[in-house]
């Protein structure tokens, strides 16, 4: 075939088409062909860089929005650091992509790339904002690679390159979501406390502070409502050789009167000052939980001064104080409340997202101002007075912009666990929160339950009330994440089922998360944050 096409190349005369001619021409067929696979191999690379980039997007996102740290700029280095990690783990005709620099105005060797991180306000039209500006709740990533040219190296240009680019945002969506809180007894179970009976001491003409029980062994957890039942009634008892109407204990040896928390988180407490208030000893607990160190007056009246006179100098202020930090160290309430906390200020700080909070014991909050009433003490004396305390329910706002976020965050600081563990109403008060004047349309659904335990309150059953709930769920297309905290290894097999049932009947992309250390709670709901990225993406 060759040597006929030469031979068609001859001339009238007969002589041969000259040497370079042919040259020429076999010249222009491979540069044609070389220019074409170059094209090719060009549009090829752009999309491997694009889907690359595409994925450092999509990571970024999603550690911004399940970062662990409540600073936005920490947050967002996170995503910057996740989405270089993501970047160089792509390939581009089999070679790793090899990071240089975050810049596109700089020479790039063959081969590398450079990132551009740039965060956007999208609420804005996807506004560029400064990093660490809280508005920055969307991540872009530009990439640069220099694609080194076969056709350069063949002709000996070794450095020839082409730049090729791409740019891919990610960000959480809209998110509707609602925390459904459990502030049941067993939420103080594991609290350094001291279990005492305060009585007076006939013999030494003193007030004695008998160690009953120490480390967590009621539910009463040294904050009221303490609920001690017909214990209480000792703390009433008259002793006429006191003055005044307030007796400083029982005379009975055998009974509970009063539960303190170990501020120092000690068995036996050993003294814990914070600020201008300071407890030295057990009784000081005691006697300021009672409110007994207030004054001067009452301090002598109720007999604190028999055992504290020159110990402590009363002052007022002193009962707030030991309720601040009583709070502090119950636990694991006080770690659940950290975590559900520093929650929703990630997701207010990193995602569009509108929050809601349901609050539940054996009952459940219905309204930003529920409240129920109980002994403060006990009903054996009602010298201790009712108590009124929150229970809330934050319902999510109207489409009008507000998130609710600082009204979810400063109900959650008002509760104080008690009673028992009302789940199924939990789920259906927060389910209700879904109406269509409240959540954004386009908008992804999803109700967090955390709970200590499993449904002790429901009816027909307290499992089967959860269930139906959770079917509720489903039918509104919400999603519902479990977080089951659980210190007790014979229990946590139970826990596991039936909060996996729950999340199982409810759909929608929903998991169960089993924390078996409360410090461990923060990583659960940051896993969480993740799998909102996710399920909006």
């Amino acid at each position: 075939m060759f040597s006929q096409s030469i031979g068609n190349m001859r001339g009238a005369s007969g002589q041969a088409v000259a040497l370079p001619m042919i040259i020429i021409a076999l010249t222009i067929i491979l540069t044609i062909g070389m220019f074409s696979f170059e094209v090719g191999r060009i549009a090829i690379a752009r999309d491997q860089l694009q889907s690359a980039t595409e994925a450092a997007a999509l990571a970024g996102a999603a550690a911004m929005a399940g970062s662990a740290n409540t600073d936005i700029a920490v947050a967002q280095q996170e995503a910057k650091d996740a989405a270089k990690r993501v970047f160089r783990d792509n390939e581009i005709f089999g070679g790793l992509l090899l990071f240089s620099q975050e810049s596109q105005s700089a020479p790039i060797l063959p081969g590398s790339a450079s990132l551009v991180f740039q965060f956007l306000d999208p609420n804005n039209n996807n506004a560029p904002v400064p990093e660490g500006d809280p508005r920055g709740k969307a991540f872009e990533v530009r990439s640069d690679y220099a694609l080194a040219s076969l056709a350069g190296q063949i002709i000996g240009l070794k450095n020839s390159t082409t730049r090729i680019q791409a740019k891919s945002s990610g960000g959480v969506g809209e998110l509707d979501v609602v925390l459904c809180f459990d502030c049941s007894n067993s939420m103080r179970f594991n609290t350094f406390s001291t279990a005492v009976n305060r009585r007076f001491n006939t013999s030494t003409g003193r007030v004695d502070y008998n160690i009953f029980a120490q480390r967590s062994l009621s539910p009463t957890g040294g904050i009221a409502p303490q609920d001690l039942g017909v214990n209480a009634a000792l703390r009433g008892q008259t002793d006429n050789s006191l003055p005044g109407n307030t007796p400083p204990g029982s005379a009975n040896p055998n009974g509970v009167t009063d539960v303190v928390v170990n501020f120092d988180e000690r068995l036996a407490f050993g003294g814990f000052s914070e600020g201008e208030f300071t407890f030295p000893n057990l009784a000081s607990l005691v006697e300021a939980s009672r409110g007994n160190l207030e004054n001067e007056a009452v301090f002598q009246s109720s007999g604190a001064a028999m055992a504290l006179q020159g110990v402590v100098t009363p002052k007022a202020g002193y009962k707030a104080k030991y309720f601040e930090l009583a709070r502090k160290h119950t636990h694991p309430w006080a770690e659940a409340e950290k975590a559900a906390t520093d929650f929703f200020t990630l997701m207010n700080n990193n995602t569009r997202a509108h929050f809601g909070l349901v609050t539940f014991n054996s009952i459940v909050g219905n309204s930003p101002t529920f409240t129920f009433s109980q002994p403060n003490v006990g009903d054996g004396y009602p010298a201790g007075g009712i108590g009124v305390f929150p229970l809330p329910a934050i319902p999510l706002s109207a489409a009008n912009g507000q998130t609710n976020f600082n009204e979810a965050k400063n109900a959650l600081a008002q509760v104080v666990p008690f009673n028992n563990t009302n789940i199924g109403g939990a789920l259906d008060r927060a389910q209700q929160f879904f109406a269509t004047n409240t959540t954004r349309p386009n908008a992804k659904k999803a109700i967090i339950l955390f709970t200590d335990g499993i449904p002790t309150v429901g009816n027909p059953s307290p499992e089967q009330a959860a269930f139906q709930a959770a079917n509720q769920c489903r039918q509104k297309g919400v999603a519902v994440f479990t977080v089951g905290l659980n210190l007790n290894p014979s229990e946590r097999q139970e826990q596991a089922q039936v909060l996996t049932q729950i999340t199982g009947t409810a759909g929608n992309g929903g998991r169960f998360f089993q924390v078996t250390d409360a410090s461990k709670l923060n990583a659960a709901f940051s896993s969480i944050a993740r799998s909102l990225t996710q399920l909006v993406q």
